[in-house]
């Protein structure tokens, strides 16, 4: 697929061409207490994996994200993200344009927990789609080589009749080594028992001299919830 082959390129153009090695992620789903630093530029990729029901293969889906972001102060960034996407049996097409802003509250360790605040906006590259706001509380604990993070998310379509949709993420993880960290993750949702999602799995995150890369995978725990899901981010710094 041509997702796939675009996955490779992006690894190997940015294994080749990063010189300094970026602020890691513990987590792909979960939001740690990190903004990017003040005059820092940073590169990540996604990529995503989707299957709704392993059965039907048609209602898999691959996502590809190019996020450029930048710090403005010590604890205000912004993003920009383009997001290309593929189902098992369409083309490969620019599905959306993304713009993110985080806020870390405090300094570390001022709090029990540690605070960011988090707003998205999301437009579709179809004309007749509406657009998208999502807001996150971000939460997160260094506990020595663990930590835990939490995030609770609010997401609505900016168009008449439409309502709040809440989801939320957890996960934990150890550092072992200094190269190493592995943890678990969970997501799901608030709604009825009949929509009710959880999906829980494992997260890897390595660290090299140049590089960090960080997976990550999830099966569902419920009729509602996908069978699977796969992500992995690569990123570095400008």
């Amino acid at each position: 697929m041509l997702s796939r082959l675009f996955f490779w390129i992006s690894m190997i153009i940015l294994l080749l061409f990063a010189s300094v090695l970026a602020d890691r992620k513990s987590y792909v789903w979960t939001y740690e207490y990190h903004t990017t630093p003040r005059g820092e530029l940073e590169l990540e990729n996604y990529l995503d994996f989707e299957a709704p029901h392993w059965k039907d293969k048609s209602t898999s889906t691959w996502k590809n994200q190019i996020e450029l972001e930048y710090g403005i102060t010590r604890s205000w960034d912004i993003a920009l993200y383009q997001v290309f996407s593929q189902t098992s049996s369409g083309p490969y097409k620019f599905s959306q344009m993304k713009l993110r802003t985080r806020y870390g509250l405090g300094k570390y360790g001022i709090f029990g927990v540690d605070p960011v605040l988090y707003l998205e906006y999301k437009r579709p590259a179809d004309a007749s789609a509406a657009s998208v706001l999502e807001g996150k509380l971000i939460l997160a604990k260094d506990l020595n080589k663990f930590n835990l993070a939490g995030n609770l998310t609010l997401e609505k379509e900016l168009a008449s009749g439409t309502e709040w949709e809440n989801e939320y993420s957890w996960g934990s993880s150890y550092h072992f080594v200094p190269a190493f960290k592995a943890g678990i993750e969970m997501t799901g949702n608030f709604e009825s028992k009949e929509q009710n999602r959880i999906e829980l799995g494992p997260t890897l995150s390595f660290e090299g001299k140049k590089f960090f890369i960080t997976t990550g995978m999830l099966w569902g725990l419920n009729d509602t919830s996908n069978d699977f899901r796969f992500r992995y981010i690569l990123g570095l710094e400008l």
